[in-house]
């Protein structure tokens, strides 16, 4: 009897001390509105080393670089509007 009631009142003490936690993320989103620059094909066969991505740059230096990698076989940042 004691054993029983001991066991009883172990599992009510465990599932008293589950604790439920939540994250609340309060991070907030920005909307902007995309511009697209230039599409189309780069000319030098995959020697600019360039993947088909989605690209989002987020300063003039990552910019400046995007442009650098394209023009390395072609200058073809003349043709952006």
């Amino acid at each position: 009897m004691k054993l029983n009631t001991l066991i009883i009142l172990s599992v009510i003490f465990i599932q008293s001390c589950k604790s439920v936690k939540t994250v609340q993320n309060k991070g907030t989103l920005i909307n902007t509105e995309s511009v697209l620059i230039a599409e189309g094909n780069l000319y030098g066969s995959g020697e600019e080393g360039i993947q088909k991505q989605n690209l989002v740059i987020t300063s003039n230096d990552d910019w400046k670089a995007l442009i650098n990698q394209m023009n390395s076989v072609n200058n073809v940042s003349s043709s952006f509007t």
